[in-house]
């Protein structure tokens, strides 16, 4: 019998774990400066100089700081030659080389000092028990073989969602070697109606996952939500790049009811979206009363919202997001121990992290984007 999960399961149950402290130091951003004005960031990575480089998708371009907020220039911008982006979504560091992920343009391109040196594009689809995907190039591993994930056309299925989105390694020319992961994404989406509209669902509890920025391991965490207060658990596993499982880490936690109130919180957006589209007010009402019947809604809340693999080997669980000032995070080893919890911003969306430094964005008052630096504190605050 292996004990070491089972110690560690009653060992978070019997003892309190410590609570860190974060404080933001720099924030990067501005309404009237076209230099610092950000449009859409979606990732944030830290070379190896200590630079921090910000993804903006909708720039499509990478924007150069020092740690302290200094802008030092740029890499790439929108286009379609080389070192150019369509719509990029993720970029990260492997040893000296920065690389950009481009789903759009189904391309990574790797850059050094600046300039394009190589560019993997991804052409032929791939089956997966039966269903044609789509890959698409994700993040370099630590072996030399590439993550791809899976795009999946809706259209073909006829409109039936797909139960499971495969995540693939494939070779340095894109070529897909095997299914390392498949996630459950049954209740990401909500499709109904002759017409096929697709909206996203309320309380959505597929499956996260997450890359070490050194390309080490695949982490992934299952958090469907619980349907009893009792006995709920969370399960972090982590794959290395030879495909084995190196931490299968089962997290209980005490469950969150999904209240009326919250759950009217959540579907919201989505109504005012439906409202929004134009499609006419008596369809209006027939996609909402579709909606009402057919949203997912637990008993419980999912027990996390994200998940960032941190560049120190950490893993940051953020918990369930109420819409509050503040919301905790779990802060995990590598080997899958429980360190510490911290409450950071309720709007602020982690980006990169370590043990003592988080880069991420938080939202101003006119909706405009900060790129922020927090210092995480270990003792008593």
């Amino acid at each position: 019998m292996n004990l070491i999960p089972l110690l560690l399961t009653l060992q978070s149950l019997q003892a309190p774990l410590p609570r860190w402290h974060a404080e933001e130091q720099v924030r990067i951003g501005s309404i009237d400066d076209d230099r610092t004005a950000f449009e859409a960031v979606v990732d944030i990575a830290v070379g190896p100089a200590g630079r921090v480089y910000v993804l903006d998708r909708d720039a499509a371009s990478i924007a150069v700081f020092t740690p302290e907020g200094h802008r030092l220039g740029s890499v790439g911008r929108k286009g379609g030659g080389p070192g150019e982006f369509g719509m990029p979504q993720r970029l990260g560091w492997l040893r000296d080389t920065l690389w950009v992920e481009d789903p759009g343009a189904r391309r990574l391109t790797f850059f050094y000092r600046g300039e394009p040196v190589r560019t993997v594009t991804f052409h032929d689809p791939h089956v997966f028990h039966g269903q044609v995907t789509h890959p698409s190039p994700g993040p370099p591993l630590a072996n030399g073989t590439l993550l791809a994930l899976a795009i999946v056309s809706m259209n073909e299925a006829g409109g039936v969602p797909r139960p499971k989105l495969p995540i693939y390694q494939a070779t340095r020319s894109g070529e897909v070697i095997r299914t390392l992961a498949a996630l459950d994404l049954d209740r990401r989406a909500l499709r109904f109606g002759p017409w096929g509209a697709k909206v996203s669902q309320p309380i959505a509890d597929h499956s996260l996952f997450d890359v070490a920025p050194d390309g080490s391991r695949l982490w992934l965490l299952d958090r469907v939500a619980a349907r009893t207060p009792t006995e709920a658990e969370m399960h972090l596993y982590a794959l290395s790049p030879s495909g084995d499982t190196v931490v299968d880490r089962a997290i209980p936690y005490r469950p969150t009811p999904l209240t009326e109130e919250e759950f009217e919180r959540r579907t919201k957006p989505v109504l005012d979206a439906i409202r929004e589209s134009g499609i006419g007010q008596s369809r209006v009402a027939e996609v909402e009363r579709a909606y009402a019947e057919l949203a997912y809604r637990p008993p419980f809340l999912p027990p996390a919202s994200a998940l960032v693999a941190g560049a120190d080997g950490t893993v940051w669980i953020g918990r369930e997001d109420m819409g509050e000032e503040e919301k905790e995070w779990l802060v995990v080893s590598e080997t899958g121990e429980l360190l510490a919890t911290v409450r950071l911003p309720g709007d602020f969306a982690l980006l990169w992290a370590t043990r003592t430094t988080l880069w991420g964005v938080r939202r101003g008052a006119w909706d405009e984007e900060y790129v922020v630096r927090l210092e995480v504190a270990h003792g008593p605050g």
